[in-house]
């Protein structure tokens, strides 16, 4: 029998089909021709195969839509239903094969996030979601300049000329963009200080408290001119840092503070020379709390120096939820606190639409801090447009 077995592709090419025509089970035979599968295995049922012909199970699978290189027959399970039946060529044995199927052990299978990656793969890039309608604002947030001390007065206006280069560069970029409000914050620590904040600090300061309050004055005064006439409108604020202090305690009030006094007196100067008037600049200056809140084209600014905490940054973020739960000077209306202090950029979602951005220092570096572990930071200035409770475009330069 097997000199006369011939592989079923050359019978194919001569009379006998590669899959021969389906008969009618015999009266002995319940068997159809099929599959059924329940799981990772299953039954399958040939057609009537002539005698002669190889079995190739590749080609019964194909047969039935079945992958041979996923499905595999169980050994032992092979039954056999063998029968005599005419053809053409007169009588011919037929045989047809009943089989228990699994699939192989370590074969991959069809993943349901196959689709997809497919759909995934063909997608072509589509134009950005557009901004939130409506005005948007421009901020920018400027801290612990500490100007006098952590170098020279001349390293600081370096520092502080590129800054002012790069975030005026933004802003035209967000006003072509939409942008209408400047908001403007100077968050403390503006001035070094001549006594009181760490040990050594008298011996390391460039300048007196005298020349240190006139560059923080002439500084600020220089942001407010070059940045205020890109936009329709423009809010400045400012908080009282632990530098402006006039030593290691408040002496009389939390606002016998330095920075608030650089900030007054720019806020008179341009006030009296009729530039805040010509472009719509507004002061906040509030002599009751050490907060301020800023509205910013729908965004509520929470603004703080962020010494109201020592130790690890994250203590800032726990002041902010109970000062927020007894909703003390409108803490809990902040949708984003602004604070400085830490000389480092951290960025926090805290919860929907609510934000921790902890700004960077655009002085020197602190031998003081770096001692304590705080290391060093890129110097700059934090800068983003925001609209509605979102915020976008965060740079620091």
């Amino acid at each position: 029998m097997a000199g006369k077995a011939r592989n079923l592709r050359a019978i194919a090419e001569t009379k006998a089909p590669a899959v021969p025509t389906r008969r009618t089970p015999s009266s002995t035979s319940e068997w159809r021709p099929g599959y059924e599968l329940d799981g990772e295995s299953g039954q399958l049922v040939t057609d009537a195969i002539p005698d002669g012909v190889d079995v190739d199970w590749d080609l019964i699978f194909r047969h039935w839509n079945l992958d041979p290189e996923l499905w595999v027959v169980v050994d032992g399970s092979l039954r056999v239903n063998a029968w005599e039946g005419p053809t053409t060529e007169g009588a011919r044995i037929f045989r047809q094969y009943k089989a228990t199927i699994r699939r192989r052990p370590n074969a991959s299978r069809p993943s349901v996030v196959d689709p997809v990656l497919d759909q995934l793969a063909r997608r072509r890039p589509r134009r950005a979601d557009p901004l939130p309608d409506g005005p948007h604002a421009f901020v920018c947030a400027w801290a612990d300049w500490q100007v006098g001390g952590h170098g020279t007065v001349e390293e600081f206006v370096a520092r502080f000329e590129a800054s002012l280069d790069a975030v005026a560069a933004r802003a035209r970029r967000a006003v072509r963009a939409g942008a209408s409000q400047l908001v403007v914050g100077f968050l403390g620590d503006m001035v070094e200080g001549v006594d009181g904040q760490y040990s050594s600090q008298l011996w390391e300061i460039t300048l007196d408290g005298r020349s240190q309050r006139r560059m923080v004055r002439a500084a600020e005064a220089k942001v407010l001119t070059v940045l205020a006439p890109l936009f329709a409108s423009t809010t400045a604020v400012a908080v009282p840092g632990n530098h402006g202090r006039s030593g290691p305690k408040v002496l009389t009030s939390a606002h016998d503070n330095a920075d608030l006094e650089c900030f007054e007196v720019v806020a008179d100067k341009l006030t009296g020379s009729g530039f805040a008037a010509a472009h719509d600049v507004t002061f906040i200056e509030n002599p009751e709390s050490v907060v301020a809140l800023v509205e910013a084209a729908g965004t509520q600014l929470l603004w703080v120096h962020g010494d109201q905490v020592r130790g690890d940054p994250s203590k800032l973020i726990d002041w902010w939820r109970r000062v927020a739960f007894t909703r003390w000077q409108d803490a809990d209306c902040g949708q984003i606190l602004l604070a400085g202090h830490r000389h480092h950029l951290r960025v926090e979602e805290l919860a929907h639409r609510r934000w921790l951005m902890q700004c960077p220092t655009l002085g020197g570096e602190s031998k003081w801090f770096a001692e304590l572990g705080g290391g060093t930071s890129q110097p700059g200035t934090l800068s983003f447009t925001t609209a509605d409770g979102a915020w976008w475009g965060l740079h620091v330069d």
